[in-house]
This record gives C-alpha cells, sequence and structure tokens, in this order.
C-alpha cells in the first residue's frame, strides 16, 4: 500500500483531520490539535503520538508502574519511550500490517487519539509545573 493511498482515505473520512505529507511520512492532526504520524516500512506501519518528554513527570519510576496497570486498558495502543533530538519522550503507538485495509488504518488512528485523550487527562496530576 502507499502512502497517498493511505492519505487520499483519510481525507475523505469523515473526521476533522488535517492530513499531509512530509518525508515520507503521514503527519495528522485532529479537531483537539493532537498529531500522530504514520510510518510505513517494508511489512509495518507505525503510527505514533508524542505525549510528553520525561522529564515533565515527577516521579518516573511510579509513574512506568502506573502505566503498566493503566495499559491493558488502552485498546490498540501501547505506550512507551523514545528518545528525539536528544530527549526522552513518552510516546503512544500502534501497529498494522502494510497489508491491512484502509478502514482498520482509520480504526487504528481514531483509537490512538482517543487513547492519547485518555493519557494526557490521567498523566496531568503526574507532571511537574514547568
Amino acid at each position: 500500500m502507499a502512502i497517498h493511498d493511505i492519505q487520499t482515505y483519510l481525507e475523505t473520512a469523515d473526521h476533522d483531520w488535517h492530513v499531509s505529507q512530509q518525508d515520507g511520512s503521514l503527519i495528522i492532526t485532529n479537531s483537539d490539535d493532537l498529531t500522530a504520524i504514520l510510518v510505513l516500512a517494508e511489512q509495518q506501519m507505525l503510527i505514533e503520538s508524542l505525549l510528553f518528554p520525561t522529564s515533565a513527570i515527577q516521579d518516573q519510576a511510579q509513574f512506568d508502574d502506573l502505566l503498566m496497570y493503566l495499559q491493558k486498558h488502552l485498546p490498540l495502543t501501547t505506550v512507551g519511550k523514545t528518545r528525539l533530538q536528544g530527549e526522552t519522550y513518552y510516546t503512544a503507538f500502534g501497529s498494522l500490517s502494510t497489508d491491512s485495509k484502509l478502514e482498520n488504518i482509520e480504526l487504528e488512528i481514531t483509537m490512538l487519539f482517543q487513547n492519547v485523550n485518555e493519557l494526557l487527562h490521567f498523566s496531568s496530576e503526574h507532571l511537574t509545573n514547568q
């Protein structure tokens, strides 16, 4: 499946999303100003949304432990950490086969946005006042 096919489908889907292409990836932004990046590899696609730097959490060990319990309540979404420009961030992501139907890709993005909202709400009491 080509990135252009996914973009065309998402642009015509019944969502208030802005979809653009940058460096071979799709940048999808919803009406809450949350952003997800869709990247295609040979057999897999990754849809990811950065949450916040790990340094923004008051007690990372406690927060990580709580995330492990919360994880199973986030359908289709995994929470992890990633490094970007020398800083570590919490990230929410989902992955699919490149053979996935366009409707399943849309569902993955929809669920990611919903779960990111849940994660941000859950995380608010653990963030430092930066």
